[in-house]
């Protein structure tokens, strides 16, 4: 039956693919093709020296997603916000949870989440809506006038956004405490904010690495250390240089805090 259900999704993808590509293929009258006729000519007198026959060539529009038209039109873009807004302020990413409720309340007992990728990018697009309604209307970071995002599928299939996000001048990070208001590497307080402590446990604690695990998958093996830099040095208050990351506070109480599962440190 899991089978079944992944075939469907994917026969139903493939039809409407066919049939974007099938009208494209046999409406290139209406897509003024012929603008690109200078193009066929050479093409044609390239093959005839060679001694080599061309097939049909078929243009796809900017309309059709995936297309390079298309990618570069996105790309253009892009460039025209940064030429006109200049350096983005915040870089932000959100990956697919499929252990979100919206998406396991709404697949079959016997599914997993690989077999509705149909239920997952649904999801994954609410919940992006919401992030962008909060980032451009209600403004958490402050008065965004640009954004430009990009979406791409992991291994695993999951959906992930990467985001560029615009501020006004009155909203810009200049300095560490402008880095303090927006960023947070400290470990949320558990009895203050038990909800948030749970999550930045389970989801944003890196390692174990280093001497703990030198078979991590983020470690350098000719070096013998991570190569993301862990562990990060404790710093009682953030270091904000302009041509290069900032380095946040972190753990100023000098609190050691280790988290144990199963007997690893997480």
């Amino acid at each position: 039956m899991r089978r079944i259900t992944q075939q469907y999704v994917i026969d139903a993808w493939i039809k409407v693919e066919h049939s974007k590509l099938y009208f494209i293929r046999k409406g290139q009258a209406k897509l003024r093709t012929h603008m690109y006729r200078g193009l066929i000519d050479y093409l044609t007198n390239k093959s005839e020296k060679e001694n080599t026959k061309i097939g049909k060539m078929v243009i796809l529009p900017s309309s059709f997603t995936g297309s390079p038209r298309a990618c570069r039109e996105n790309y253009l873009d892009s460039m025209i916000v940064l030429q006109v807004k200049g350096k983005p302020d915040l870089f932000i990413t959100m990956t697919c949870n499929p252990a979100w409720k919206e998406i396991v309340e709404n697949i079959e007992e016997h599914e997993i989440v690989a077999d509705r990728p149909d239920v997952v990018v649904r999801v994954f697009h609410e919940k992006m809506q919401m992030l962008l309604n909060d980032l451009t209307k209600c403004h958490i970071f402050g008065e965004a006038v640009a954004f430009t995002y990009d979406i791409e599928f992991q291994k695993r299939g999951l959906p992930h956004v990467y985001l560029l996000l615009w501020l006004s001048s009155s909203n810009k990070v200049r300095n560490s405490t402008d880095v303090d208001r927006i960023i947070s590497a400290e470990i949320p307080d558990e009895i203050m904010y038990p909800r948030l402590y749970q999550i930045v446990k389970k989801h944003m604690i890196h390692g174990p690495c280093g001497y703990q695990n030198e078979s991590a998958p983020c470690m350098d093996v000719e070096k013998n250390e991570c190569t993301k830099n862990f562990p990060k040095k404790y710093i009682s208050t953030t270091m904000f240089n302009t041509n290069s990351y900032p380095l946040y506070g972190r753990r100023r109480d000098n609190r050691t805090i280790i988290f144990k599962s199963k007997g690893r440190i997480q």
